[in-house]
């Protein structure tokens, strides 16, 4: 309804249901929905040209089939904003509410920050943004806003990601202005993986096929915390630079570039292969890591390695396979363990000193 005197729009609705498919084509090219609650599909899908609207509660559209050209503007004030489209989709102007999800649920497809005009992204503090789609682009005039939050870049298929590689190492590119358009103070950058909203997921699963570091990224201060995700290889060709936490899933796990400047790692997990994990600074091994052989080295003189550092690390390796720490200092401070039934640990350094048992 239009508020008096004003001309505005304001909601009037307890609440907004898509029960059925709406086509908007030839009748108009704009749709707005506004809730005093809730924004819900049960129905679907939704096709027209642009969308925009809001709600006190959730706005979610999760119909995969929808049709929606761009959005141009959602805001869910008590609540999360979830847009899931089957076609390409541009987000321009304001979207924010707890966590917002968007998903391009198609092979192939491309989900565009800020299209015509830049968008601003805003989730609450310590909340979620979740960008999903086999392409990715962004303005760079575009805003990504989500304190002590978690920021989750994902393709829709199991594609190959790459961190700022060249125009050909895709599909799915990650490239150095989508980082340059996140506010600092991001809690975690998740990369090759997402929570899947929609579906009641709560932590975030691989959905890249493989991932490479292809150019040297440097976190902080744009976040804190990187996970990295694939269900087969992660590799790197380049360094990551000032990460205070990093994770990583995926077959198999080599990060193995001595540039590497990483302060502490909170768990790896290798499902079918190896871990190798390379530091040029000291480095400090909280959580879990399990994989078929295992190795860790600072390639630092006088770097140090502490298993177990603000947290319980627990070592899995296969029977019979590897364990190696490499540093010139090796301690173990929080209580874990390590195993590997008839395999082999090996203690090292990495300079040529002498060594004190």
């Amino acid at each position: 309804a239009a508020e008096a005197g004003t001309g505005t729009l304001t909601a009037s609705a307890g609440s907004v249901t898509l029960d059925g498919t709406l086509n908007m084509t030839g009748l108009a090219p704009n749709l707005e929905l506004l809730s005093l609650g809730s924004v819900t599909q049960p129905g679907g899908p939704l096709t027209v040209a642009n969308l925009f609207g809001t709600s006190v509660a959730n706005f979610s559209l999760t119909n995969p089939a929808n049709a929606i050209a761009r959005s141009l503007g959602i805001t869910a004030s008590a609540g999360d904003v979830v847009l899931v489209d089957g076609v390409n989709l541009g987000l321009v102007g304001t979207h924010s509410g707890d966590n917002l999800f968007f998903e391009v649920a198609a092979q192939g497809g491309t989900l565009i920050v800020g299209s015509t005009l830049s968008a601003e992204l805003s989730a609450a503090s310590g909340g979620r943004i979740s960008l999903v789609a086999d392409h990715l682009s962004e303005n760079s005039a575009s805003t990504i806003t989500a304190p002590a939050g978690t920021l989750e870049l994902a393709p829709f298929s199991a594609v190959n990601v790459s961190l700022f590689g060249g125009p050909t190492a895709g599909p799915f590119l990650v490239d150095p202005t989508m980082l340059s358009i996140v506010t600092p103070g991001l809690g975690m950058l998740v990369v090759g993986g997402f929570t899947n909203e929609p579906a009641g997921a709560t932590t975030a699963t691989p959905s890249a096929s493989s991932l490479s570091v292809d150019g040297t990224v440097t976190l902080a201060p744009f976040a804190m915390g990187l996970n990295l995700l694939a269900t087969g290889a992660i590799t790197q060709a380049a360094p990551l630079l000032n990460v205070g936490t990093l994770a990583a899933t995926g077959g198999s796990v080599t990060l193995a570039n001595s540039g590497n400047l990483i302060a502490t790692s909170s768990g790896i997990a290798a499902t079918a292969g190896n871990i190798v994990l390379v530091d040029g600074e000291s480095l400090a091994l909280n959580g879990s890591y399990s994989g078929n052989e295992l190795f860790f080295e600072v390639a630092a003189k006088g770097g140090s390695l502490t298993v177990g550092g603000s947290a319980p690390a627990t070592i899995s390796a296969a029977a019979g396979d590897l364990i190696a720490f490499v540093a010139d200092g090796i301690s173990a401070n929080t209580i874990g363990s390590i195993g590997n039934a008839g395999g082999t640990v090996e203690l090292a350094p990495f300079s040529p000193i002498n060594v004190s048992l």
